[in-house]
C-alpha cells in the first residue's frame, strides 16, 4: 500500500515538473514575443508629440548618439580628471589641507560610483537609457556648480599687500592675519559632498551608455563606435586641463587687486570659474539625451545578429527574464558565473591593479611636474594637457586601428595588452628626471651663522624684523641663496621693476656676502626661488611622458574588446558593471590617496596655521621620484602576469568563431 502511494506521489511530482517546464517554455516564448514587439514599435526623436521628420533624419541615428555620448564622456572626464587634477594644488593652498586629503576628493566620487554601479547596471537594463543619461547630465551639472560654492560661502582669500614700511624696519611683504575659524573644514566637506553628487550622476553613464551602443550598433561596426567613445574618454581631461590652466592665471578674486604673482607659492588662481562653465554646458547637453528614442528603427535586426553571436557555452534562458523578481533571483547566479570566468577575472584584476598607479599619476600629474620642475600651477596644467593628452589620443586611436583594422580577436588582444605593459616598465625611469633641488635658507640650507632653522632669534641677522612664518614667500638673494621670505632675508625696502619685485638692504644676505650685516648696500633679493635652468631635462621628461601616455592608452580598446568577448552576450552589461567596480576598488579609490601619501612623505617644510598642519611648501624631489618608481614597476609586473593568465584561459573554441559576420547588411548610420 505504501509503495503504491509513493509511486503515486512520484508520478504527481513528474507531472508537476512537466507542467512547470511547459509553462516556462510558454513564458519564454511569450517574453520573446513581447520583446520583439517592443523592438518593432516605431520610436521617434523629439519631445512628447513634437517629433518632426527632419529631426528623425538628422538625430535618430547611431552616429548622433555616439557623438552625444562621447561629448558626455568628454565633459565627464574633463570635470573629474583634468580639471580636478589641475586645481588640486591650488585648493591645497587656498584651504590648507594635505596631499592625502586632496587625493581623497576623487576617491569619494569613485566610491559613490562603486556602491551603485553593479546593481544599477543590472536592474536598469530595461529602462529608457538615453532618457536616464539625460537626467544624469542634469544632476552632474548641479554637482559641478556645488563644487564651486565654497568660493561664495566661505569668504575671500585673505593675503594682504605690502604695508607701509619705514626704512629702518624689515620687510614682510606678504603679511597676513591668521584666520582660525573652521571655514577650511566646511569647504572641504562641500568638496566631498559635490563628489558624491557627481558620482551618483555618473554611475550609469559609461556602463549603460556603452551597453546601449553594443545593442544598437551592428557587431561589425561596434568596435569603431566604442573606439570613438574611448578616444573621448582619453581626450576629455584636455578640456579640464585647458580651462583650469587658463583661469589659474587669473587671481581667485578677479575684482580684488593683489601684489601676488602666479609664481608666488601663496598665489591662488580662479579655480571656481571652470566648474560653473561645466555646469552650464552639461545642462545644455542633457536636452538631446532627453529627446532621444528608446530604440532605433533597425534595433530588431541588430538584436537578431547579436543572438547569433552569443557564447555557445552559456544558457540563453536568462536573457529573456525581464521581471524584477526573476532579476533578483538570477543576479547572484549571473554574478557567480561571471566571477568564475577566469579570462574575465584575470583581465579585470590586471587592469584594475595597474589603474592604481595610472589614477594616482593622472590625479597628481600637474602637481608632480609643478614640484619637480619648479613650474606654476597654470603652466603645469598646460604642459600636462597639451603634451600628455595628444599622446593618449593617438594611443587610443592606434589601439582602435589594431583591433578594427587588423581584426584582432580573442586571446590576441590580451597578449597585446601584456606586451605593451612590459614595454612600459623601463620607460617609467623617466620619473627620475627633475630639476635640481631648491634649497631654502633655514630649511635645507644653513644661515651664514650655521643655523639650519628659520631664524627668528633676536640676535640673528633678521632678529629685529618680527617676521611671520605663516606665509611662504621665497626670494632669491644676490648671494644665490633662496630665503623663506624677504623678512627672513633681513630686507627692509622693496621696489617694483619690469613686473618683478626687488628687495634691498637685506642684512642676512649682506652677512652671507661680506660676513657683516652692516654692509648691505649691494645685498639685494628678487621675488621667487634661485633655480637653475633645466630646460633640456624638462623637454626630455615631456618626451617620455608622450611615449608613456601613448602606450598606456593604446591598450584601452583591446582590453575592452577582449572583456566583452570573453563573456556571454547577456552578461555584457553586468560585466561592464563588475569591471567598473573592480577598477575602483583596486585602482581609482586607493590610487590618489596612496600618491597623496607619497607627496606628504616627501615634504620637508609644512605650512602651520593656528597650530594645525596645512599644505606642503617644499618637497624632496629625489624621494618623490624614487617613490613613484618604487610603486609603478611592481604594479606593472603584477598586471602583466594577470594579462597572460587571462589570455591562456580564454576558450579556444571562441577563437575559431569569426566575430561580426555581416549576414545582414545594416549600414552605419
Amino acid at each position: 500500500m505504501e509503495q503504491e502511494l509513493e509511486k503515486g506521489r512520484a508520478r504527481e511530482r513528474t507531472l508537476n515538473e512537466d507542467l512547470d517546464k511547459d509553462a516556462a517554455k510558454a513564458n519564454v516564448s511569450e517574453t520573446r514575443s513581447e520583446e520583439e514587439d517592443e523592438l518593432r514599435k516605431p520610436y521617434y526623436f523629439g519631445c512628447g508629440p513634437c517629433h518632426p521628420k527632419w529631426m528623425q533624419y538628422l538625430f535618430a541615428r547611431k552616429v548622433f548618439f555616439t557623438f552625444i555620448l562621447s561629448t558626455f564622456s568628454f565633459l565627464q572626464t574633463g570635470l573629474v580628471s583634468g580639471l580636478l587634477s589641475t586645481v588640486l594644488s591650488t585648493l591645497q593652498v587656498r584651504y590648507s589641507f594635505s596631499s592625502v586629503a586632496a587625493g581623497a576628493i576623487s576617491p569619494v566620487y569613485d566610491a559613490t560610483v562603486l556602491i551603485g554601479v553593479i546593481f544599477i547596471t543590472y536592474f536598469a537594463q530595461n529602462v529608457h537609457r538615453p532618457r536616464l543619461l539625460g537626467c544624469c547630465l542634469l544632476l552632474e551639472g548641479f554637482g559641478a556648480l556645488l563644487f564651486a560654492m565654497p568660493q561664495f560661502f566661505f569668504g575671500r582669500y585673505s593675503v594682504g599687500g605690502t604695508e607701509g614700511i619705514l626704512e629702518e624696519e624689515c620687510l614682510d611683504s606678504r603679511l597676513s592675519n591668521e584666520d582660525c575659524s573652521d571655514v577650511n573644514s566646511g569647504a572641504y566637506a562641500m568638496f566631498l559632498l559635490s563628489s558624491i553628487v557627481i558620482g551618483i550622476a555618473a554611475t550609469p553613464t559609461y556602463t549603460l551608455g556603452m551597453a546601449y551602443l553594443d545593442e544598437i550598433v551592428h557587431p561589425k561596426y561596434v568596435a569603431l563606435h566604442i573606439g570613438v567613445f574611448a578616444m573621448t574618454l582619453v581626450c576629455g581631461p584636455l578640456i579640464g586641463y585647458g580651462l583650469g590652466s587658463a583661469f589659474l592665471g587669473m587671481y581667485v578674486d578677479p575684482w580684488v587687486e593683489t601684489t601676488l604673482t602666479p609664481s608666488d607659492p601663496a598665489w591662488v588662481g580662479a579655480w571656481w570659474i571652470p566648474y560653473i562653465l561645466f555646469a552650464c554646458i552639461m545642462w545644455c547637453l542633457s536636452i538631446p539625451f532627453l529627446m532621444f528614442p528608446r530604440y532605433l528603427p533597425d534595433s530588431y535586426l541588430v538584436k537578431q545578429e547579436r543572438l547569433k553571436e552569443m557564447a555557445r557555452s552559456y544558457s540563453d534562458t536568462n536573457k529573456d527574464d525581464k521581471g524584477l523578481s526573476k532579476s533578483v533571483k538570477m543576479f547572484p547566479i549571473q554574478l557567480k558565473r561571471l566571477l568564475f570566468n577566469p579570462s574575465f577575472a584575470f583581465i579585470t584584476v590586471g587592469f584594475s591593479i595597474i589603474s592604481l598607479f595610472l589614477q594616482g599619476v593622472i590625479t597628481f600629474a600637474p602637481q608632480f611636474y609643478e614640484v619637480q620642475f619648479n613650474l606654476t600651477a597654470a603652466t603645469a596644467g598646460v604642459i600636462v594637457g597639451a603634451i600628455a593628452i595628444p599622446g593618449g589620443f593617438f594611443g587610443t586611436l592606434a589601439g582602435a586601428i589594431l583591433v578594427y583594422g587588423c581584426k584582432l580577436r580573442g586571446r590576441i588582444n590580451a597578449f597585446l595588452v601584456a606586451i605593451i605593459t612590459l614595454i612600459l616598465v623601463p620607460l617609467l625611469l623617466i620619473f627620475l628626471l627633475h630639476c635640481p633641488q631648491v634649497n631654502v635658507v633655514g630649511i635645507n640650507e644653513a644661515y651664514p651663522d650655521g643655523s639650519q632653522t628659520l631664524n627668528v632669534d633676536p640676535k640673528s641677522c633678521a632678529g629685529l624684523c618680527n617676521c611671520t612664518l605663516a606665509v611662504f614667500d621665497p626670494v632669491c638673494g644676490s648671494d644665490d641663496l633662496s630665503y623663506f621670505s624677504p623678512c627672513l632675508a633681513g630686507c627692509s625696502k622693496e621696489t617694483l621693476g619690469d613686473g618683478t619685485l626687488f628687495f634691498t638692504n637685506c642684512t642676512c644676505i649682506a652677512e652671507s656676502l661680506y660676513g657683516n650685516a652692516t654692509f648691505f648696500s649691494n645685498a639685494t633679493a628678487s621675488d621667487g626661488y634661485c633655480s637653475d635652468q633645466c630646460l633640456s631635462i624638462i623637454l626630455t621628461a615631456l618626451l617620455g611622458l608622450i611615449v608613456i601616455t601613448f602606450l598606456a592608452l593604446s591598450v584601452q580598446l583591446p582590453f575592452i574588446h577582449f572583456m566583452l568577448r570573453c563573456v556571454a552576450d547577456d552578461q555584457r552589461a553586468l560585466a561592464l558593471g563588475v569591471q567598473s567596480a573592480m577598477f575602483r576598488v583596486f585602482g581609482s579609490i586607493p590610487g590618489p590617496i596612496i600618491f597623496g601619501a607619497l607627496f606628504d612623505a616627501a615634504c620637508i617644510s609644512w605650512q602651520y596655521e593656528c597650530g594645525r598642519r596645512g599644505s606642503c611648501w617644499i618637497h624632496d624631489k629625489d624621494q618623490l621620484s624614487y617613490s613613484a618608481i618604487g610603486l609603478g614597476i611592481p604594479i606593472n609586473f603584477i598586471a602583466i602576469t594577470c594579462y597572460v593568465i587571462a589570455a591562456l584561459t580564454y576558450p579556444k573554441k571562441k577563437d575559431q568563431v569569426k566575430e561580426g559576420e555581416d549576414k545582414t547588411n545594416v549600414e552605419l548610420s
